[in-house]
């Protein structure tokens, strides 16, 4: 696990052909997969799907599996997680009574141990058998508090997952990602593949 600058992250999306100011981002073909239950902010939203705690991270670990056969699939062994087109990697500024929230202390303490400040764009190398931290980024996700994504200069990929427990991926090589991505996700009955071209 190591320290990523916020040049190099740029820099080597650029050379992905991943544009990822706002206005960029926001006109590229994407692809991904969300799971079948409408949660939206997690197990304790008011709104979205009404279901336990429990049934969150069951589904939560479908996304998880899903992502990580993905990655095996592609022969990616690190990925670098970082707030890569989002400003910061929380979805707001919250107080000290936030602090508390769990998921909120374990991205602060990843952050601390890798000397990552509160709105930088630096990001972490990891590998990807680190499935704790890459769990802790999807469920910060997931709970509408964080705003990881995850890169891959080898693969050419950018995957960003939401509040809505939706997994995005951005590339140049759209068809290419999309026949391997929907086999992958076809394998999983609760998940939908969607795409945008």
């Amino acid at each position: 696990m190591r320290k990523i600058e916020s040049k190099y992250i740029k820099d080597s999306l650029k050379k992905c052909g991943i544009g990822i100011e706002t206005d960029s981002i926001s006109i590229m073909p994407y692809l991904g997969y969300y799971h079948k239950h409408n949660w939206d902010h997690g197990y304790d939203a008011i709104y979205g799907y009404n279901g336990s705690r429990r049934e969150f991270y069951k589904d939560m670990e479908i996304s998880v599996d899903c992502l990580d056969e993905y990655f095996k699939c592609r022969d990616i062994d690190s990925i670098i997680i970082a707030p890569c087109h989002n400003l910061s990697q929380f979805n707001y500024k919250f107080d000290k009574d936030d602090e508390n929230n769990d998921i909120i202390q374990e991205i602060l303490e990843l952050m601390k141990k890798n000397r990552i400040r509160r709105g930088a764009q630096s990001g972490i190398e990891i590998p990807i058998q680190d499935r704790n931290v890459i769990e802790m980024a999807v469920e910060g996700a997931f709970r509408g508090v964080s705003k990881f994504c995850f890169f891959s200069a080898k693969a050419n990929i950018l995957i960003e997952p939401d509040h809505h427990f939706c997994i995005t991926f951005w590339t140049r090589h759209i068809n290419e990602e999309k026949e391997l991505l929907y086999h992958i996700v076809r394998k999983y009955p609760d998940l939908i593949f969607f795409e945008k071209s």
